[in-house]
């Protein structure tokens, strides 16, 4: 596949087949008869594929957990849609790093994208269902009692763009954070709901939007605002969602775990 953006764009399965999906460690199969579609999914060694196959039936392995929608008539075309998580997202700083008073630092990061399968049929959709293109754990953060489960990102925030190791599954992002507060912020662990988020995709890496973080105090409320995203040279971005809302407020300590004012340990 040339482009990372005809992985988005309608197709229609084939006859007599069943097509497997693959993108980054996650094997998407799809299959189709007169009444009924079903899709199964599993996870794979290979981590940075795209693309697609249509494949005899005597192939498809036998243990898959089918899960089937039925029709009168089933249509023929689907689409994937690209989605952000939909959980909170945890994030962990690759090194120390402080924020002085009145500066800012920008990260980059890079989390798994999710894919819900549609059908189109008459100017309407039916949705099959989705699923996380790489495998998801669960990580707990805030106190014991006043907080949440969330994604726990294998990578890292780091200061420098991640695309020479960014994989064709994968999101990248970038999170300013200005320190308005009355001392050093040391960011350690950062907790982000993506759900709000725009996505672009260029020919070989999808793009969130460009998230700003203005602390003014630990405990307080802090200004989240959702920026859009800057173009890439040489590429140009196809939208596949819009962000929800230009900015929100949120309880910073439901956001970043940091030391603040004190010198890291």
């Amino acid at each position: 596949m040339r482009s990372l953006q005809q992985f988005w764009s309608i197709r229609r399965i084939g006859e007599d087949k069943v097509t497997l999906a693959r993108l980054g460690p996650l094997r998407l199969w799809l299959a189709r008869a007169d009444q009924e579609w079903g899709i199964a999914s599993h996870y794979g060694e290979e981590d940075d594929l795209m693309d697609f196959a249509q494949v005899p039936e005597d192939v498809v392995p036998v243990d898959l957990g089918w899960r089937y929608t039925f029709f009168r008539s089933a249509p023929r075309d689907y689409i994937f849609e690209a989605m952000t998580p939909a959980r909170p997202v945890l994030l962990s700083t690759a090194a120390c790093i402080g924020i002085p008073v009145g500066e800012s630092c920008t990260f980059h990061f890079a989390v798994p994208v999710g894919i819900r399968i549609w059908l189109p049929s008459d100017g309407r959709k039916q949705e099959l269902g989705s699923v996380a293109s790489a495998p998801q754990k669960l990580a707990w953060f805030g106190a014991t009692v006043d907080g949440t489960f969330c994604l726990a990102n294998e990578g890292c925030l780091t200061l420098l763009p991640p695309r020479l190791k960014t994989k064709s599954n994968e999101i990248e992002f970038t999170l300013e954070i200005l320190n308005r507060s009355s001392g050093t912020l040391w960011p350690d662990r950062i907790c982000l709901d993506l759900s709000r988020c725009g996505l672009f995709c260029g020919n070989t890496h999808l793009y969130g939007t460009h998230m700003q973080l203005e602390i003014r105090h630990p405990q307080d409320d802090c200004l989240v605002k959702y920026l859009g995203h800057a173009s890439v040279p040489g590429e140009e971005l196809l939208q596949l969602k819009q962000p929800e809302v230009l900015q929100r407020s949120e309880i910073t300590r439901r956001i970043l775990c940091s030391c603040h004012n004190l010198e890291p340990r």
